[in-house]
């Protein structure tokens, strides 16, 4: 009783002094007067009122969901005539009564200064707070009326009828006075911790009293209340059922910030990357109206670009442009349209750049526009277990016009790989990127780059994980239906004048895998023979054959053959490649779910046959050397096995 006294009265608490004490025995002094602790926190606190809750209408029209809260009390009749009351007499400017018995001396944000001399930000509080001072007052206004009206139809007098009415207005609006609050969460140091989770434990409260007294009609009422709100106004700044009951705040901004600063100072590269994240949003939220200023230009950017678009351009969902989603997205911001509540619910991710650009270029209207998007929405849903993005980029390549190669890659687990050369030639080509690229991108996508949500990040994983996959796929089915075509597209890409990102290591990796498959002598020198014509095997993949334990004397160089020495008999040119049985051990790989968890390897060769000399296996790759090598025959795996020479 004593403790709860004394927090009625603004008293310290015993962890309050111990602050106050340490703070004023510091360099910092009396600076901030005899309860430092006191004043740290609530500028705190009111910086972060001022940046969240400054000239926010979604958060103030939050509080107007409180109506729930007076019909589930009152019923229909009472919380009808308790509004109509509170309208009559504000528009006769007549709110006398409601001062007189303190029903408007409460308010939500507690820590505005009361007093004679205030600073210039303060003095523009009753600006910045517009429209929660608007709300509560309808909200405590209706209630005493309509409770008040209720109590005198029951009978009762006019003093029985007030105090009947202040106190349903006290329950179902509650106080935010020091009286009312919790004494857990009365201390400097308790409000700041748990800032904006008052309001959520005094709801959490009022519906356990209901429920505690078996009040199921007041319960009912409350649940329909709740999801007709929802449903009506509740739609223009992202109130949904989901809202209905009340959750627990766990991070206040002041946890959230000094987590992310812990973040920054961790040698985890993930964790410093989300940290600066974090923290580059800050500044809107001690900035005055600066979460509301955030939402006004992002909301008004996409209703002037008809899109939401990530920071890299690409297109998240379409804005339509007519007047009323132009005022929605640029007051409620842009998360709080349809379109944005589909994009999340569906977990869709932005349309690729190839699309992003028919998007902008093509659809001359927003009509066409949103057709376009839609389509690619529904091909998507019909094709969730191929890889997207993998795919789209195949279609950009193909020439314009073969709609049947189009069509068929759309499925391509499904339906027959196309007839075309050079369509097989780029799908290959692509898959064959992905792969190299996939560990590279999975890096930079959890270390290095930046998302503007955590959905984006999770999105973009997911895609590259698919790609992969598809790739693999598509790389497996070539080598089984188009064995001929796949050969001599892959002599192009591993020959010495490929594409530049193909390295040494990548054509004596892929050269070894291919000889290996080889079943006799003779398949083995038609294969070596026509590896050195394409100009594949050139003296150092020549080197890391022989290393990886096959045989390899002859190599292209310029426009003739050229053979490797023997150490004994160097130089011996024009002699025969001598060859012998081979046999490559099988990779054996499990594989654990696809995703960005590390995936175990199982290496099992074969009984009594150890491993050729020469060939190190690395179980898990080192992330800072890893390398992705594609049409490695046998290897279905984010991490392939690394072969050192």
């Amino acid at each position: 009783v004593k403790k709860y006294m004394h927090r009625i009265n603004l008293r310290p608490t015993d962890i309050d002094i111990l602050l106050d004490n340490l703070i004023k025995q510091s360099p910092v002094g009396y600076k901030f007067g005899q309860r430092p602790t006191n004043v740290l926190t609530k500028k705190f606190r009111t910086t972060i009122y001022r940046g969240t809750l400054g000239l926010n209408p979604a958060s103030a029209l939050r509080f107007l969901t409180k109506a729930a809260n007076t019909y589930a009390m009152l019923g229909e009749k009472h919380t009808l005539l308790g509004y109509t009351e509170f309208v009559k007499k504000t528009a006769t400017n007549n709110l006398d009564e409601l001062y007189k018995e303190g029903v408007l001396h409460d308010n939500f944000i507690q820590d505005r200064t009361v007093g004679v001399h205030k600073t210039l930000i303060q003095k523009l509080d009753p600006v910045f707070f517009v429209f929660f001072d608007k709300i509560d007052k309808l909200n405590r206004g209706s209630t005493y009326f309509g409770a008040k009206k209720k109590a005198m139809d029951e009978g009762k007098s006019i003093e029985e009828a007030v105090k009947y009415a202040k106190s349903i207005t006290r329950k179902t609006h509650f106080n935010w006075s020091p009286v009312d609050t919790p004494v857990a969460l009365s201390s400097d140091i308790s409000k700041l911790l748990t800032q904006f989770l008052t309001y959520n434990i005094k709801e959490g409260e009022f519906l356990l009293n209901l429920t505690k007294s078996k009040d199921w009609k007041a319960l009912t009422r409350y649940l329909i209340a709740s999801l007709v709100m929802s449903e009506t106004i509740g739609r223009a700044f992202g109130y949904s059922w989901l809202n209905i009951l009340p959750s627990a705040r766990t991070e206040s901004p002041f946890v959230q910030i000094v987590g992310n600063v812990g973040k920054v100072l961790s040698t985890d590269e993930q964790k410093r990357a989300e940290g600066i994240r974090g923290l580059k949003r800050v500044p809107t939220m001690i900035i005055p109206g600066g979460t509301q200023a955030r939402k006004k230009i992002e909301g008004g950017k996409a209703y002037l670009e008809g899109a939401s678009r990530t920071k890299t351009g690409l297109v998240r969902f379409p804005v339509g442009q007519d007047k009323l989603t132009g005022i929605r997205s640029t007051v409620f911001g842009q998360w709080s349209l349809p379109e944005a509540k589909e994009y999340i619910s569906e977990n869709r991710r932005p349309l690729g750049k190839g699309q992003t650009e028919k998007f902008l270029e093509v659809a001359e209207t927003p009509e066409e526009q949103k057709e376009y998007y839609d389509k690619i929405m529904q091909i998507r849903d019909d094709r969730r277990e191929d890889s997207p993005g993998l795919i789209e980029r195949i279609r950009d390549r193909l020439p314009f016009g073969q709609v049947e190669e189009i069509d068929t890659i759309e499925a391509i687990d499904e339906r027959p790989l196309p007839d075309n050369d050079r369509a097989i030639q780029m799908i290959y080509e692509e898959s064959l990127k992905t792969l190299n690229n996939y560990e590279d991108d999975m890096l930079r996508a959890q270390y290095i780059r930046e998302f503007d949500t955590k959905l984006d990040k999770r999105a973009y994983i997911q895609e590259l994980t698919k790609d992969y996959e598809t790739a693999n796929n598509i790389i497996e089915r070539l080598n089984e239906e188009k064995p001929e075509e796949l050969l001599n597209i892959q002599l192009k890409t591993y020959s010495k004048d490929g594409p530049g990102s193909i390295t040494v290591p990548d054509r004596v990796e892929w050269s070894v895998s291919k000889l290996s498959e080889a079943e006799t002598p003779e398949e083995y020198k038609e294969l070596y023979d026509q590896m050195v014509k394409e100009g594949v095997i050139t003296k150092d993949v020549a080197e890391g054959i022989r290393e990886a334990g096959l045989d390899a004397n002859a190599y292209s160089h310029g426009v003739g053959v050229r053979y490797l020495g023997t150490g004994t008999g160097a130089g011996r040119r024009g002699q025969a490649i001598r060859i012998r049985d081979v046999a490559m051990p099988q990779r054996k790989i499990s594989l654990a779910q696809p995703g960005t968890q590390t995936p175990s390897f199982k290496l099992a060769p074969p009984p009594n046959l150890a491993p050729p000399p020469g060939i190190s296996l690395a179980q898990r790759p080192d992330p800072s050397r890893i390398r992705i090598t594609g049409g490695v025959s046998g290897i279905q795996t984010p991490e392939p096995i690394r072969i050192s020479y």
